[in-house]
């Protein structure tokens, strides 16, 4: 993969020299230029951007463009599509091949991204050459098929250029872009959410009831971009947010407010909403978790992150660390150490999550009979009041010795760690245990 390059100048010299490479005599410098060039990833989209336009106002003559098209005819598997470039470059390395090969490699990472702003990069070369690259673009919108719904939304109206808007009104027609009900049920993530915001941008009157459908989505960027779309609308949307409001609050609004403000009182008490329901969780978890049942109680808590996980705060990655302590696996431990630590990673426990984290990844590999020692060094180190880490770092420093002395210590030392394992286990629960008959009152917060 391309290294990140520093400053725009540096990546459009990068591209500059790979688009040069594809006609060098040397195959390997080709074969190497075809493969960064068709991985490039969305970090270089402004490069691409810029790369491309480059291309486009240096054409070679139109029919020398129109032979070489002839010559690649790319297959779609990225694979056959490389080989195919490369054995066409490998005989002709004319100006207009070289500037045809490089477009057609262009056009393949920006495929393979696939974001809403990549595939819009590729409009402008509808334009090239007489309508020449109609034919490729009708194979790759074959190819990317929905994700092009946000593109071809706006580009049938609002393209500069006539061949864009062209291929683009075929393509909202097969899509069937017009009837949003049916179209949003094929979509998800960001194709679902740049495509309400296209319908809001263009003010598509029929697709405002189906745009309002998903401001209290569970996916966080799907409902802000149905709330943005909504509001594109302006007082055309107001009779659709005071459904929404009835529906979804079960109460009417005000009918003094206007659009704005029935908007703004309709998100927040639905943000509101989704934040009592982390709450009530929280509570029925410790009630579980007081009760013995353990696995309830993560489930009780898992589930209602999944609905709302912008909603989670310090409070469930606590409990979720208090949970990690009743765990007797230590994949089990480690995985809610790591929520706990994503969840609040500016948490004044932070760093007691993170040796715990340490120590539990340690005991797993010695479960495993892997053991990294310069990992256990380290461990010990940064917890010195640890007995439990000391004991580790004991004894795998007795272990680490030289490999002509080691083999013999070999059998012994796996048994030892299978013994110790147990041993730190079973002080881990004891200590807890000790803790909670100490504390029976702990505050659940």
């Amino acid at each position: 993969m391309l290294p990140k390059a520093r400053g725009d100048q540096t990546q459009n010299a990068r591209l500059e020299a790979l688009g040069q490479a594809l006609i060098s005599e040397n195959e390997g410098a080709r074969q190497k230029a075809i493969f960064l060039l068709s991985r490039l990833d969305a970090f270089w989209l402004d490069a691409i951007s810029q790369r491309l336009e480059w291309i486009g106002r240096n054409r070679p003559p139109q029919a020398e463009v129109e032979e070489a098209l002839r010559l690649f005819s790319t297959p779609p598997e990225t694979e056959a599509f490389e080989k195919k470039i490369g054995a066409v470059l490998a005989e002709k390395r004319s100006e207009a091949v070289r500037s045809v090969a490089e477009t057609l490699l262009l056009l393949k990472a920006l495929e393979r991204i696939g974001t809403t702003e990549a595939l819009r990069l590729m409009l402008p070369v509808l334009s090239w050459d007489g309508g020449a690259w109609s034919l490729e673009m009708r194979r790759i919108a074959l190819r990317l098929g929905d994700k092009l719904a946000p593109i071809a939304l706006e580009a049938r109206v609002a393209a500069p250029q006539a061949a864009a808007r062209a291929w683009a009104r075929a393509v909202a027609e097969r899509l069937r872009v017009d009837e949003p009900g049916e179209l949003v049920q094929r979509l998800s993530g960001k194709t679902l959410a740049d495509t309400l915001r296209a319908y809001g941008r263009l003010r598509i009157i029929s697709a405002m009831p189906v745009v309002a459908a998903f401001v209290d989505s569970e996916q966080r960027i799907v409902r802000q971009a149905a709330r943005e779309a909504l509001r594109s609308y302006g007082q055309n949307a107001l009779w659709v947010a005071r459904e929404s409001f009835r529906l979804r609050l079960g109460e009417d609004p005000d009918l003094r407010w206007g659009w704005e403000r029935t908007m703004d009182e309709l998100f927040r008490r639905l943000d509101e909403k989704r934040a009592s329901l982390i709450r009530q969780a929280l509570e029925e978890a410790h009630h579980a978790l007081e009760s013995g049942e353990i696995s309830q109680s993560q489930a009780i808590l898992d589930r209602a992150l999944l609905v709302a996980p912008e909603a989670a705060n310090e409070e469930v990655a606590r409990f979720y660390a208090k949970l990690e302590e009743r765990l007797s696996s230590h994949q089990g431990r480690i995985l809610l150490l790591h929520r706990a630590i994503a969840i609040a990673p500016q948490s004044e426990e932070r760093q007691r999550w993170q040796d715990k984290l340490a120590l539990e990844e340690n005991k797993a590999l010695l479960a495993r009979d892997v053991l990294d020692f310069a990992s256990i060094v380290a461990m010990a180190h940064a917890q010195p009041s640890c007995t439990s880490c000391q004991s580790l770092a004991q004894w795998a420093a007795q272990f680490a010795r030289p490999r002509s002395r080691r083999r013999a210590w070999v059998w012994l030392g796996a048994s030892a760690a299978f013994v110790l394992l147990a041993l730190l286990s079973r002080m881990d629960r004891g200590s807890a245990l000790t803790q909670a008959q100490s504390q029976p009152n702990e505050s659940t917060s």
